[in-house]
């Protein structure tokens, strides 16, 4: 494979890229990245985490499985990762400047952010990564309702199976993790380098095209 493209997301920021039918995209980062795909030639055509999990009857997703959109066409294929079976998730949404004003103020003290994550109250992002989604996909027409719920690289979902209560798993990992997808179609990507309640870091994005 050849690199084409590389970029690196900065702490709480976007970007949108176009990787074509036959190219890989490969993310690499110690925190979560919220990512988002689109039809290219038709964005109202995206990425659906109810597909992606009925179509494959399972929840969680590793080398091998499929990314599909809400019309159920493979979108991006698994080809690479080095994490283990779990620890990439598609059953929460994103964060958001309306869910952090909260962790400011009444959910601070009830979810114990600060014994959690290590962040004081004033730590917390002012915003999310729906708003670095939006603003990285205004040039492509997409309003912010019409970014789906993501596919979250690189976070942890525990989920109990008697309960079915969700844990989301704050990821500090010693070295950058990596998944690399193969483009089953032309896509749009947007992905957030999430700020994963002020303790988020970079994520590098790149694109590589077949020999």
């Amino acid at each position: 494979m050849t690199l084409t493209q590389e970029y690196t997301l900065a702490y709480n920021t976007g970007g949108a890229y176009e990787v074509r039918q036959g190219q890989v995209l490969r993310l690499e980062g110690k925190t979560t990245a919220d990512v988002v795909f689109f039809n290219l030639h038709d964005v109202r055509e995206r990425f659906c985490q109810a597909r992606t999990k009925v179509l494959q009857s399972k929840i969680f997703v590793t080398t091998g499985d499929i990314l599909y959109s809400k019309s159920n066409n493979p979108m991006f294929r698994i080809i690479t990762d080095s994490l283990r079976l779990g620890e990439h998730d598609i059953e929460f949404g994103m964060c958001s400047a309306s869910s952090y004003a909260r962790f400011r103020s009444d959910l601070y003290e009830k979810y114990e952010v600060k014994k959690r994550f290590g962040v004081e109250r004033d730590q917390v992002p002012e915003h999310g990564c729906w708003e670095n989604l939006s603003e990285a996909l205004k040039p492509y027409d997409i309003p912010p309702e019409d970014v789906p719920s993501p596919f979250n690289a690189f976070q942890e979902t525990k989920i109990d199976g008697k309960t079915g209560r969700m844990e989301m798993v704050l990821k500090d990992l010693a070295e950058p993790a990596h998944i690399e997808m193969l483009a089953e179609m032309d896509c749009l990507v947007g992905v957030s380098a999430c700020p994963w309640v002020g303790k988020g870091q970079p994520i590098t994005v790149r694109i590589l095209a077949g020999d």
